[in-house]
């Protein structure tokens, strides 16, 4: 059955017409009759039950009583969507008291511009009784959902199962590749071996709120073991197996020289993902984070930048001439001298290093270092000998009394480099407008000294 209801009326006067229109019934009554009285009695219970029923359950009702004769009867209501509950209510009883005029007839059909209903003796609902449907019906949902539900659940305990076994396995994978391994050159270095575990705790699994610094070969990380003892932890950029050789060259040259004006190396760790070299810390950490700092280089007087001057050049003279194995650094400069809470110099990061024999004044090798701190024959010619070191102290040295780093000493008008302007102002006699202005002038003639004896380190 299809209706089709058009209205072209005023929106004021809708709700008049409609209720008129309400009270006007189609009516249609079969020719086949059941005089008896259950029949009748039935059918009059059915309909006023689906009239009271529709408007309770979103406008729509089907029901089935069966007689004892074995036949049954059928009724349905039906109010359209436009109707509210008490507008439904209202045409449904107006429609079944109308229905139930065409008794004894088996089939009385209802409709007006609102709603709808109907009784016979036959199953004109296309299937079972309203229970009957909507149980199917909900039964038929409830095995959907229930079926979906299990799939769904057994498919997240299958992920996370998965992913909990993975997990196991590839910390297994990453602990067991974690755990420190020995060279052969290694093992000969006596060298103590940290396990993974141990840094990872006194870092707090590499915080980053424990880093102290990072350069181009890695990153510095500040650790508390279990004893209270502070570190520092370098983590390096090179990692595996076979590009450990750098690593290894600077712990065979740091654990044979021991200075005080050396840093002091504590041990190392090797994993197959990471390279690790563990130092003791020093509180003040490197001396360009205060010689460069506007506001910190007010801490170093002249008295404490001369004994960073001299501690260095301890350090180096240990390194040239007293150490059992004879050590060029090659990458002397502010950010690798550190500073412990006595501001006294250590220098540090041997990555570069190597032993060289006195004997031997050229030696074949890949020229390296930081521009601005290498000396010119190294750069030319690619000599390496202790005056490489002995150049750079030179530039650092120019550093600390001008409180100006190299590589960002900038002159107006001309391309000179810190080095060249100090050779200037020391031949023009003028080399107290180099002095830092943080630094207290109580002796100035002792600060030209020292400019003097730079002079004789960049042409020795």
């Amino acid at each position: 059955m299809c209706i089709i209801y058009e209205e072209r009326i005023n929106c004021v006067n809708r709700l008049n017409l409609f209720n008129k229109d309400m009270n006007k019934f189609e009516l249609r009554c079969s020719n086949s009759f059941d005089r008896s009285q259950i029949f009748k009695d039935t059918a009059k219970d059915l309909v006023y039950k689906i009239a009271k029923q529709a408007p309770d359950s979103r406008g729509f009702a089907v029901e089935r009583q069966k007689l004892p004769a074995g036949s049954s009867v059928y009724a349905m209501a039906n109010c359209w969507k436009t109707m509210d509950h008490n507008m439904c209510s209202s045409c449904l009883v107006n429609a079944a008291m109308v229905s139930l005029s065409c008794l004894p007839s088996t089939d009385s059909r209802v409709m007006n511009a609102g709603c709808f209903i109907r009784y016979s003796d036959y199953d004109f609902t296309n299937g079972p009784d309203s229970d009957a449907a909507v149980d199917t019906i909900f039964s038929y949902v409830s095995y959907a959902l229930g079926a979906i539900a299990s799939c769904a659940l057994v498919i997240v305990i299958g992920f996370c199962a998965g992913r909990t076994v993975y997990r196991r396995k590839n910390h297994k994978r990453r602990v067991k590749g974690k755990e420190p391994f020995l060279s052969d050159s290694n093992r000969s270095l006596q060298i103590l071996q940290f396990q993974f575990s141990t840094l990872e705790k006194a870092t707090d699994s590499f915080d980053q709120a424990h880093k102290l610094g990072h350069g181009g070969n890695g990153e510095v990380f500040k650790g508390t073991l279990a004893d209270g003892r502070e570190i520092a932890i370098k983590r390096l950029y090179i990692r595996g197996r076979a590009n450990t050789n750098e690593v290894y060259n600077e712990m065979d040259i740091i654990s044979r020289a021991q200075h005080k004006n050396l840093v002091r190396f504590l041990g190392c760790c090797f994993t197959n993902t990471d390279s690790f070299l563990v130092y003791e810390f020093l509180a003040n950490r490197s001396l360009d984070s205060i010689l460069f700092d506007p506001e910190k280089k007010t801490e170093l007087d002249w008295n404490r930048r001369l004994g960073i001057i001299i501690g260095t050049a301890e350090g180096l003279e240990y390194l040239h001439k007293g150490c059992q194995f004879r050590i060029i650094h090659r990458d002397i400069k502010a950010s690798n001298i550190l500073l412990d809470l006595k501001h006294k110099p250590k220098i540090a990061d041997f990555g570069l290093a190597r032993f060289y024999s006195c004997d031997k004044s050229l030696i074949s090798t890949a020229i390296v270092g930081t521009l601005g701190y290498m000396a010119p024959e190294y750069l030319a010619q690619g000599r390496l000998t202790e005056k490489v070191d002995v150049y750079s102290f030179g530039v650092l040295v120019l550093e600390i009394v001008s409180g100006v780093k190299n590589s960002e000493f900038h002159p107006t008008e001309t391309f000179e480099t810190l080095v060249i302007n100090a050779w200037k102002h020391f031949q023009s006699n003028t080399v107290f407008e180099i002095i830092d202005e943080s630094i207290m002038m109580e002796d100035v003639g002792e600060i030209t000294r020292v400019v003097q004896v730079q002079r004789l380190l960049e042409n020795p």
